[in-house]
Formats: C-alpha cells, structure tokens, sequence
C-alpha cells in the first residue's frame, strides 16, 4: 500500500515541526507550508491524501481555505482537518450543515488523536474511492 501523503498548513514553525516529525514517524508522507498560498502551491505540484490546515494562519483563516479547497472540482474530494485553540462549537455554528464539512480538532497537545482522526479519514476516503 503507498504512503498516505498530507500537507500541514500551520505558521508556528515549532508545531509545523512537531507535527511533521510525529506524522512521518507514524508512516505517513509530509508536506509542510506556512502560508495558505504555499499549500496550494503544494496541492497543484503532488498528490495530497489529506490536509492539515491551522484556523490561523496569515492572510487566510483556516475556514476560507477549506472553502477554496471545496469549490475545486481537483480538490474538493480531498479530506481537511481543521486545526483551531478556540472553541469548537463557535465553529460549528459558523459552518452551514454539510455532510462533506471539515473535521475539526483542538490543537491536539497528544498527537496520538489527531493520528487516529487522520487514519479514519483516510481509511473512509479509500472506501468511497473504491465504491464509485
């Protein structure tokens, strides 16, 4: 089976890092950017399994990349998990109902969650994949 790979969209460097070092000790391949523009750069360049995006990045907050993802047709399939310190529920209101909507997580303080997410994730993508 090929390695998953993800892109991380994350600004702190030190987080970008963490996740980078713990993603790729769990089997997976990793892209990491700072900026939206720089993830999708990345997206046009090679294949992305599954994104990472941080809710706060600059010039971009996290839900307005998941939207431009979703709007194109090369990339709406693609599985996003957004990363955020506030509260989830501010951001559930925020979203319209949409069974395809984002995965949210708090800025997981142990990856160990966060891996298990990304694996569901991926395990339901290859699922649908399959079935059509």
């Amino acid at each position: 089976m090929p390695q998953p790979h993800l892109l991380v969209i994350e600004k702190n460097p030190a987080t970008q890092a963490q996740l980078r070092v713990r993603l790729t000790q769990e089997g997976f391949g990793v892209v990491s950017v700072s900026t939206a523009e720089e993830g999708f750069q990345a997206i046009s360049r090679e294949p992305i399994d599954l994104i990472l995006v941080a809710m706060n990045l600059p010039k971009a907050e996290g839900l307005l990349v998941y939207q431009r993802i979703r709007r194109h047709p090369a990339t709406r399939q693609i599985p996003v998990i957004l990363l955020t310190r506030k509260t989830l529920e501010n951001y559930w209101e925020a979203m319209p109902y949409d069974t395809d909507g984002p995965t949210f997580i708090g800025h997981p303080r142990n990856l160990s969650t966060l891996v298990v997410k990304i694996r569901q994730l991926l395990q339901q993508q290859n699922y649908t994949a399959t079935a059509e």
